[in-house]
């Protein structure tokens, strides 16, 4: 089935579209092989150990029941300040729970202080560690908008402060 004589291909559409794939492909035919010259079908392919696949961890059943439900979270329960610090220019509190261990990042796991309603001794008075705190209205209800499924995380972008890493079997009980 040689159409041309002169032409090395011919493409039948740039649209083609198959039923397993997203997108458009072009389709064309080969006539000769000018674009395959000098390839062997015959070489030798050589001996390559291949590295350990790449498994990707299930969700785990918090992030699964995130995930049923929207990806909405609510967070009205009260919590206790396991740490306290100036970090990134802001005051910040971790609560191990929250922050999914002790090891927590500040720059990751820190809640600012402006978020948080000090259930202890009222906001007008400097919070400390022990201090019982829970999310202030506007940041304890929204949308989870990442999911780390090897720490169990689930990440939620808190207006200006960026995005937060909370453990989300905690996060689901809060």
């Amino acid at each position: 089935m040689k159409l041309y004589n002169t032409e090395h291909a011919w493409q039948w559409t740039s649209n083609q579209r198959f039923a397993s794939s997203y997108g458009r492909f072009d389709a064309s035919i080969l006539y000769d092989n000018f674009f395959t010259a000098g390839t062997d079908k015959n070489a030798v392919v050589p001996n390559v150990t291949p590295s350990k696949p790449v498994v990707n961890k299930p969700d785990t059943s918090a992030i699964k029941q995130f995930k049923n439900a929207g990806n909405r979270f609510t967070a009205y329960k009260s919590f206790r300040v396991d740490r306290i610090a100036y970090v990134n220019g802001m005051w910040q509190a971790i609560n191990y729970d929250l922050a999914g261990g002790k090891d927590a990042s500040w720059t990751a796991n820190g809640i600012p202080l402006a978020m948080l309603d000090n259930v202890t001794r009222g906001n007008y008075r400097a919070t400390q560690v022990g201090d019982t705190v829970k999310f202030k209205a506007g940041y304890s209800y929204g949308t989870i908008d990442q999911y780390d499924n090897a720490s169990n995380g689930a990440g939620i972008v808190e207006g200006v402060y960026g995005n937060i890493w909370y453990n989300a079997n905690s996060l689901l009980t809060k």
